[in-house]
């Protein structure tokens, strides 16, 4: 038929104009039209099609599947449940196919119960039915149910195909059953001669990978090496699992042989074997990689691959590599501008970086919240106060919905520029302060001479029952050493002792200073005493050395300041 011809080559709306055209459609091309709408998502048109159709046909058992399709695209339980009642009203008698819609609709609204009552009800249940089940439990999340129907398709010996496999394969590594995915690997094995050869390897690639995210990198070696055939997806799992595993030398001992056995790298085999090449400080492998790909033209997924390029030469501080590969990508996106900018920011050249974010709306791109994450800090790293303030009204004038990472980047911007007024008026108006926030304002208020605002706000977190963190009591005990507070720095050191927080060099080293600056020698010595590592603080001996012996009139422990 034309309509449905026209909708499987993407002309939906020629199908809705013949549609349209027919004077009296018959029941077929009612549901025909509904049928296309439905599996070209155009759900509410399916809806709208199915309700004009009950005045003018009697509705027949075919058309209620692709209605039900389009109730689960909306997420609509209530229009779900009217066509099932409807279905009912009609007297049919939902078959295997229709029972599974239902089922399937269910389980995609959420209503696990009722899809569970429809699954147990049905006279005849094919592979279908069954994997709908499992996957709505999946879906929703009930990982231990959709096992358990799992488990029950193997008792009833019902054939299983490789889709449901590498569904409760991938549900097993999501939560971390390790021995349940071990399981699904045994089951596969005994019923491996049912597959055919490109299902096998789809399914062993799948289960390698699934044993790389349980962290059992043996097993996945031991299925890699097993395989009678390798193909690209087989390299790059296993590469994938060695670069988890941190074995980077044998990420890229698989890449050289894979590449040896006359395999074609794609684009995800090119990332991970990039990222390998940057943990290893590889950079002529790295540039071999890039070499090859240009030789290659391998351009296909290139806003994919680029970011992986430029973060292997920013961690090489390689910025002029890092320029000519941005500038000779033919089609740049937001993720290639984004990666370019955080290479420079990262990189200390805040200046230039901050030039490719205005080269980068000039084109035409908008920025997201990944640029903000970089361009904010470059901006707090010059003291740029106009910049970026220019890119706080971008943010006001855009409606960005701001993320943590985000707004804590703007405080600190702010703060570095010496805004500290702006900056607490941005942290009062926050709906939600992460303890990273708080931090960040009150080591603000310390570094602008404000080490009083900084321990008043630091009082505030234990008011609002928050959790400290090294860092919050870190700025605190720097505060109280500036303004020479022995009275808060104990307060400070005592809930310190309370909280629990593991202390490290740096907290040590901030307790000794406030101390020995607040004049009490004793117990700046016993912190000194109570150290694991005092090599790193062997500053702090000196000084308290020199001081006890009367040599120093004034105490100072300036230089030790962090």
């Amino acid at each position: 038929m034309l309509i449905e011809s026209y909708a499987n080559v993407g002309c939906i709306g020629v199908s809705g104009l013949l549609f349209d055209g027919f004077p009296s459609p018959d029941s077929f091309m009612w549901s025909t039209m509904i049928r296309c709408y439905a599996a070209t998502q155009l759900y509410q048109e399916s809806i709208s099609l199915y309700h004009a159709m009950q005045y003018h046909h009697q509705l027949t058992s075919f058309v209620f599947s692709p209605v039900l399709k389009a109730c689960s695209g909306l997420h609509s339980v209530a229009m779900g449940r009217k066509v099932h009642g409807r279905i009912i009203k009609s007297g049919f008698e939902p078959d295997v196919v229709l029972g599974t819609s239902l089922l399937h609709m269910y389980g995609d609204v959420g209503c696990l119960e009722d899809a569970r009552f429809l699954f147990d009800e049905m006279p005849v249940r094919d592979v279908v039915s069954w994997s709908s089940l499992i996957s709505s439990y999946i879906h929703c999340g009930d990982i231990d149910k959709g096992l358990e129907v799992f488990s029950r398709m193997v008792l009833e010996k019902v054939k299983i195909d490789f889709v449901v496999l590498m569904k409760v394969a991938e549900a097993c590594a999501g939560s971390g059953y390790l021995k349940q995915l071990k399981s699904v690997h045994g089951y596969f094995i005994s019923s491996s001669w049912t597959h055919t050869d490109t299902n096998r390897r789809k399914m062993e690639n799948c289960l390698m990978l699934m044993y790389g995210k349980c962290s059992d990198f043996d097993a996945a070696e031991k299925l890699f090496k097993g395989l009678s055939e390798k193909d690209v997806i087989s390299w790059t799992c296993m590469i994938s699992c060695y670069n988890k595993r941190s074995c980077y030398r044998e990420a890229l001992e698989a890449f050289i042989q894979m590449r040896g056995s006359g395999i074609a790298l794609n684009s995800v085999t090119t990332v991970a074997v990039l990222h390998s090449c940057t943990q290893l400080e590889c950079l002529k492998e790295g540039r071999s990689i890039h070499g090859f790909m240009i030789k290659r033209r391998i351009d296909s997924d290139m806003d994919y691959i680029v970011p992986a390029l430029l973060n292997m030469c920013a961690s090489f501080k390689e910025l002029r590599l890092c320029q000519n590969v941005f500038e000779t990508t033919q089609e740049k996106t937001v993720v290639s501008w984004n990666s370019v900018i955080a290479a420079y920011a990262q990189n200390g050249s805040s200046k230039i970086a901050l030039e490719f974010f205005v080269q980068m709306r000039k084109e035409g791109f908008f920025p997201d919240s990944f640029t903000l994450s970089s361009t904010l800090p470059a901006c707090g790293h010059i003291s740029d106060l106009c910049a970026g303030a220019q890119i706080h009204g971008y943010i006001f004038q855009a409606g960005f919905q701001l993320s943590d990472f985000v707004q804590n980047s703007l405080l600190d911007m702010y703060c570095k520029c010496g805004s500290t007024d702006t900056a607490y008026n941005i942290f009062t108006e926050l709906e939600v302060k992460d303890i990273v926030a708080w931090n960040v304002m009150i080591s603000g208020f310390a570094r602008n001479d404000k080490s009083a605002e900084a321990i008043v706000l630091y009082g505030q977190i234990h008011l609002k029952g928050l959790q400290a963190d090294h860092v919050t009591f870190l700025t605190a005990i720097q505060a109280c050493s500036d303004l020479g507070s022995l009275t808060k720095g104990r307060w400070i050191h005592h809930k310190v002792i309370i909280s629990g927080v593991a202390t490290n060099t740096y907290l040590d080293t901030a307790l000794i200073n406030m101390y020995a600056k607040c004049g009490d020698l004793g117990m700046a010595r016993r912190v000194f005493d109570n150290l694991q590592e005092k090599s790193v603080v062997s500053g702090v001996q000196s000084f308290l050395h020199t001081e006890h012996m009367g040599k120093l009139k004034t105490p100072s422990c300036s230089s030790l300041e962090w």
